[in-house]
């Protein structure tokens, strides 16, 4: 007992200065004008737990205080349950997002490219690796068809589905064989539209779905819902975005089972 005990203050520490280096991650996105709840969420859960750890005696002391005020133990309860309740709902939702970003080797014939921001007329980092990863697969599978699914939003001068279609043929994917979908604005749509192409079009499943990998969880449930039989196909993520994007689709999960 007094061997943890003595090992348990430093413990603390580092636990608590890890906390306050994941908080300062989830701001590292901010100055490339990538920004999010998420981004406030993660810094502020992890900043005050590095707080907290680093300063357990003062802590513990407070809440001793506290405790002793009428009706706040109460509180203090029900306080302490939501926070717990969080913290595993947030931990559980994003292991299945991590889970989601391994995929095993797909041999589909038909791909269906997920749409993401455009600046102006140029793919953003996350549509770029989303175009690199499809055009990676549909050279080493020339029999595959592909549908590039996404509308026009607010700052982009050509939809997403023209986007996407330029960076496949400019990286060799024959023009032929390029299905746009231009009207869908969210991933429910790009998958529930390109369900309907592939119908006119007599294309067979299974399909794979091709988004960033924090993606690719949330959007295998919504294809599978929409009634296809698909799997994923991981596009990479820079790392310093990463823990940011895995809240976010930690977040939109929850907004997805209640909202739909």
């Amino acid at each position: 007992m007094s061997g943890a005990r003595s090992i348990w203050p430093a413990l603390r520490k580092v636990c608590g200065v890890l906390c306050l280096l994941m908080a300062l991650w989830f701001f590292l996105p901010i100055p490339l004008l990538i920004f999010s709840i998420a981004c406030v969420v993660g810094a502020a859960g992890f900043g005050l737990a590095g707080l907290v750890l680093l300063r357990w005696d003062r802590f513990c002391r407070w809440l001793k205080k506290l405790w002793k005020k009428r009706g706040m133990r109460v509180i203090l309860t029900v306080l302490a349950v939501v926070l717990a309740a969080l913290v595993v709902l947030t931990g559980v939702l994003s292991a299945r997002v991590v889970g989601g970003m391994h995929q095993p080797e797909s041999d589909a014939d038909t791909v269906i490219v997920l749409g993401c921001q455009v600046r102006g007329d140029r793919p953003s980092r996350l549509l770029a690796r989303r175009i690199s990863a499809a055009a990676d697969y549909l050279n080493d599978h020339p029999q595959a068809m592909c549908i590039v699914s996404g509308g026009q939003g607010s700052g982009e001068n050509i939809t997403e589905a023209e986007c996407m279609y330029r960076g496949l043929v400019q990286r060799g994917v024959a023009a032929e064989r390029i299905l746009l979908e231009p009207d869908s604005t969210s991933t429910r749509e790009n998958l529930e539209f390109s369900r309907k192409i592939m119908e006119a079009h007599g294309l067979q499943e299974p399909v794979l779905v091709v988004s960033n990998n924090f993606h690719i969880y949330r959007a295998l449930q919504m294809a599978s819902e929409s009634g296809l039989d698909a799997q994923g196909l991981p596009a990479a993520c820079d790392w310093f975005v990463l823990p940011t994007y895995i809240l976010r689709e930690a977040m939109a999960l929850v907004k997805y089972r209640i909202f739909g």
